[in-house]
């Protein structure tokens, strides 16, 4: 069984020949020592920080590099026999204020001037701006101040009139272009490719905490910014179901360790009709939606799965609260399950012993009747070692079969 049929039927919630494998991203210093040279890999910081040098060259060089991305993902995932391929291109697309979770309608007409060691400024022909800084210890590219933080709610109604007017597409055609190459370097690997799309909710930006005030102080703005960044995603996700992928993920974040960042009222109010666009849209192109949900999401998971019908969910962190056993035994023939092997705590710090342990528990509790999909409870991040990820790895495969 190839992998393209082992996750249909998971997904169908039938046994295949064995648990499939999954991981959205693989840290470039874990994939390098996997590959023996260095490669740049998924969504890391050191890989979004080249793709942003490589942008202020041009938009010729940022095509090259992604095309390297692109080769060496697909090398790194056959090289390991995972059985999904992820590409989340819209983190190499610098729009001005820079997140993967921008439309076609973003501003993306975007000039970037380094202004320090390992920062930059990324600014606009409308005055917009943003600062971004690299951080080598964390691996993390992030915006550390942009205009929105410093001039308010008016700035956001600046923003929204902007992206009202702006119908470009350019973001959907670039996208096009790297999923289409995607595709045609994969086809021989018989692996089904999913690619990204998500709600534009800024939580990684510098004015998050202003945003989350004024869903409940100027909530009409809110839903006016949620409504014009979702009229540009949609269309982009279309875009992409258009061509042959196998479906989407969407990897913004929304809880914590003890639960959402905003309440299940606020979380159907700004946040449901957006998915459930999304969940409407896959599946009349037949094509699956899976969500990354970290954290302790048990307040928002029966919306998720009963109201929301997503095909899967992604990451399912044990250290949050989240039992798998128990989700699976309430909602298995509802959705297909996808991590949860530990990477905060077993995969970084723990013995052979307890991997093995941890392994077998996923594999025992999970693998009946299919719908499961072992993976970490997020990613493969640089401090997990490389020999632990590839111990839990191989005795998936020795021990994963139905």
């Amino acid at each position: 069984m190839n992998s393209i049929d082992r996750i249909k039927t998971t997904f169908s919630h039938k046994e295949p020949d064995r648990i499939p494998i999954c991981e959205i991203s693989i840290n470039n210093k874990i994939a390098s020592e996997i590959l023996g040279r260095k490669v740049f890999v998924s969504s890391s910081g050191e890989t979004r920080k080249e793709a942003l040098l490589a942008y202020t060259k041009g938009i010729d060089c940022l095509k090259l590099f992604v095309e390297k991305i692109i080769d060496d993902w697909l090398e790194l995932i056959g090289v390991l026999e995972l059985d999904l391929i992820f590409f989340r291109f819209t983190d190499y697309i610098f729009e001005v204020f820079s997140s993967q979770f921008i439309g076609i309608n973003g501003l993306f007409d975007t000039k970037v001037k380094e202004i320090g060691n390992n920062k930059w400024k990324i600014y606009d022909k409308n005055n917009f701006w943003s600062i971004y800084q690299y951080d080598e210890y964390s691996d993390m590219l992030f915006s550390m101040d942009n205009s929105i933080k410093n001039f308010g709610l008016n700035e956001i109604k600046r923003y929204i009139d902007c992206l009202e007017e702006n119908n470009e597409g350019y973001m959907s055609n670039i996208i096009s272009e790297f999923t289409k190459s995607a595709l045609y370097k994969s086809k021989n690997m018989f692996t089904p490719v999913f690619g990204h799309i998500d709600v534009n909710f800024p939580l990684f930006q510098p004015h998050a905490a202003m945003f989350l005030e004024n869903m409940l102080t100027n909530p009409d703005i809110i839903d006016k910014f949620m409504k014009i960044t979702q009229k540009g995603l949609i269309k982009l996700l279309e875009d992409q179901l258009k061509l042959n992928i196998s479906g989407v993920i969407a990897t913004n974040d929304f809880c914590f360790k003890t639960g959402p960042i905003i309440s299940p009222e606020l979380f159907k109010k700004f946040i449901f009709p957006y998915y459930a666009e999304f969940v409407n849209m896959c599946h009349r192109y037949n094509k699956l939606f899976i969500k990354h949900l970290d954290g302790n999401a048990s307040s928002i998971l029966e919306m998720l799965v009963r109201d929301i019908k997503l095909d899967g969910i992604q990451a399912i962190e044990p250290q949050a609260g989240m039992d798998i056993k128990k989700i699976k035994e309430k909602y298995g023939k509802e959705i297909t399950l996808i991590g949860n092997l530990d990477c905060a705590g077993v995969l970084q710090f723990g013995t052979e012993e307890e991997i093995i342990k941890s392994t077998e528990y996923l594999i025992k509790n999970l693998k009946k009747d299919g719908g499961y999909i072992f993976g970490s409870s997020n990613s493969i991040h640089k401090g997990i070692p490389t020999k632990n990820f590839l111990m839990a790895l191989n005795y998936l495969k020795n021990h994963g079969e139905y």
